[in-house]
């Protein structure tokens, strides 16, 4: 049985579709057709449905991929012996939310690329919705995604840290470092937040919401990086997750304002899909993230 036409298979049933699978892959169409009907052959039982130009995966398709992702995972494996962490080459797709991306794994880059330095990250920042589609079809290895706490069927979760949310405004602002500010008077200041299905955006409502107030912002938009930059420049108050806003209020370009409302916290959680071999690359970074709940 061809380690190839494993490869060429398990893409295949991730994408639904040969074509696309040869585009990336970079082979004939022809070639992965070949290639799927060589392994039915040795098999003798089909392992896709085809129906016009998207092809499922049949019930014993479906029950050979868990073998077919396990053959793979062993010849990977296999390719590392002997090898160290230094030398190790090969690309590590990770999908996370974008404040997580610059506030978090940012700063963990240098140790990583240090650990590391054949190793090619591809980052992907979208929602954590599409995220754990992506990681499903084999697109991404691993998501790093800010929620509360998430069971998804299929996906091991790796690591949770719990996240506070926080309000900010700049070190000059009249609330800064005051003590027990009543939300009333907080969504009373120009609001700069996320759009309306954000998560941080969806828990200030909520809390509003426990006290009979409305929550109008100013500005929606859907970037922390530009609503951190807006709150800097004075032009309002903000809602958002303390680790994003932690190194301008250690700076004193940010001041957190201390409000009377009770505490809400997400979980920041990396997912893997459980049929994943966990490759040295993988587990470093699993390592390098867990580290900074460790500090």
């Amino acid at each position: 049985m061809e380690l190839r036409n494993i490869s060429t298979f398990i893409r295949a049933a991730a994408l639904g579709n040969f074509a696309r699978t040869a585009e990336e892959l970079g082979y004939a169409p022809s070639t992965v057709t070949t290639q799927i009907q060589q392994l039915e052959e040795e098999l003798g039982f089909p392992l896709f449905d085809r129906i016009g130009k998207r092809v499922s995966l049949t019930s014993l398709g479906q029950q050979f991929l868990a073998y077919a992702n396990e053959m793979d995972s062993l010849s990977e494996k296999a390719k590392l012996l002997g090898v160290e962490p230094h030398n190790i080459r090969g690309n590590l797709r990770v999908g996370t939310l974008e404040s997580l991306f610059s506030a978090v794994l940012l700063p963990l880059l240098p140790k990583y690329s240090s650990e590391f330095p054949n190793v090619t990250l591809d980052f992907k920042t979208a929602p954590s919705q599409e995220l754990f589609s992506m990681l499903k079809r084999n697109e991404l290895d691993i998501i790093f995604v800010l929620d509360r706490k998430i069971v998804e069927r299929d996906c091991i979760r790796a690591y949770a840290n719990l996240e506070n949310l926080v309000f900010v405004c700049t070190a000059g602002h009249p609330l800064a470092g005051r003590r027990n500010v009543p939300l009333s008077a907080l969504l009373e200041q120009p609001l700069i937040l996320t759009e309306k299905i954000g998560l941080y955006r969806h828990a200030l409502e909520e809390l509003a919401a426990s006290q009979n107030l409305l929550v109008q912002p100013y500005m929606a938009i859907d970037n922390t990086g530009f609503i951190i930059t807006l709150v800097k420049q004075g032009l309002g108050i903000s809602y958002l997750p303390e680790y994003a806003v932690r190194s301008f209020v250690d700076s004193g370009k940010l001041a957190v304002i201390q409000a009377d409302v009770p505490p809400v916290r997400f979980l920041s959680q990396l997912f893997y899909y459980k049929n994943k071999w966990i490759s040295p690359q993988l587990q470093g970074l699993i390592s390098l993230i867990a580290s900074r709940a460790d500090g």
